[in-house]
């Protein structure tokens, strides 16, 4: 009896063991913060994205995003967090990976202070893969204000929905980015003549995929343990 009542105590312990190690071990989205600023990609981390609609020679196609870097500086005058990235795309057509920008500086930001200003290679695209934390849209959306995915095709103003920008160009092109609470862009959606012209969704990044892979293996487990421990008391 003594035995049962011992074994009973450990097979709970070991299902409360099994069902809250994937919780505290594993992040599904790490947020870096320095001060009251946070990155929602860790250092080191990558996330992609993938043309899911337009033109037939687009669709495949992929953006990825990796933090090489999260530091506290100063950035002209004002300390702020700073954030350096590598970005590559894909060909849809090939397959074949090219590094577009190799470690550059990406942002620099200290949102008490409202200070956002963005690299030398956003200077030309209108798209933001991950904007810093707490969310403040209409100071990303400012910064946006001139950007230029192609020649004579600006961002000259834009408004905010939701967690989305709303960016018009001066040749009527409009563009739409979605963001989620850790300020990971979700959606990308280019819009011509009132009509969707192609779009971007985040695939699932590796940290999640890793996460589900364990919180699964760790649940079935648990359910094991558990039907097991069941099968005792009725004994």
């Amino acid at each position: 009896m003594i035995k049962m009542k011992l074994r009973e105590k450990i097979l709970i312990l070991l299902f409360i063991t099994l069902f809250t190690i994937p919780f505290f071990s594993f992040r599904v989205i790490g947020v870096t913060t320095i001060r009251d600023t946070g990155f929602g990609i860790d250092e080191g981390k990558t996330y992609e994205w993938k043309v899911t609609a337009g033109p037939p020679y687009t669709i495949g196609g992929m953006f990825s995003f990796t933090t090489t870097n999260i530091s506290q500086g100063i950035h002209l005058t004002t300390d702020a967090l700073i954030v350096e990235c590598t970005i590559r795309t894909k060909d849809p057509v090939t397959g074949n990976w090219t590094t577009e920008e190799d470690d550059v500086f990406y942002i620099a930001a200290n949102m008490s202070q409202n200070y956002f200003v963005l690299g030398p290679y956003l200077m030309g695209v209108p798209i933001m893969f991950a904007i810093p934390l707490p969310l403040n849209l209409s100071l990303v959306a400012e910064a946006l204000i001139g950007r230029a995915m192609i020649s004579n095709n600006s961002i000259v103003d834009n408004s905010i929905v939701d967690n989305t920008i709303i960016s018009n160009s001066t040749m009527g092109i409009q563009y739409k980015q979605t963001y989620n609470n850790n300020g990971i862009l979700t959606k990308f959606v280019t819009i011509v003549d009132g009509e969707d012209f192609s779009r971007m969704d985040l695939v699932v990044s590796k940290d999640e995929i890793s996460f589900s892979g364990y919180f699964l293996f760790f649940t079935i487990l648990s359910i094991i343990g558990l039907v097991y421990w069941k099968k005792l008391k009725i004994k």
